[in-house]
């Protein structure tokens, strides 16, 4: 369970960092963390899967969420359509990505 939201079928955990992306133990934690979680549909993950787990750089509200690469590619989910995570945790799930993106990509999210 992410959130107080439980599995749902066609439904898939996605971590918006992947752990490929951790560099040694404490981030490779810090990635496997709820609020780096979403649950997408699982067509919308395979559109991630396709573009090769890029999309890394969250923007979340209570609508939708849109998933940027370092190219500006942009996907986007619709809450309770082809995503499912909870209205309340938007800001938390995009200050710690934000956190992630420096300590990880030394990015900084605009």
């Amino acid at each position: 369970m992410v959130y107080n939201i439980s599995k749902i079928k066609y439904f898939e955990l996605h971590h918006i960092i992947p752990f490929r992306c951790a560099r040694n133990k404490h981030e490779f934690k810090l990635i496997d963390d709820c609020k780096n979680l979403v649950y997408l549909h699982k067509n919308k993950h395979k559109v991630i899967t396709r573009n090769k787990d890029k999309n890394v750089i969250l923007f979340a509200d209570e609508l939708k969420i849109k998933l940027d690469d370092f190219d500006g590619n942009s996907i986007f989910a619709h809450n309770n359509k082809d995503a499912k995570y909870s209205k309340k945790k938007t800001k938390i799930m995009n200050n710690y990505n934000g956190k992630l993106l420096q300590s990880i990509f030394e990015f900084d999210k605009k």
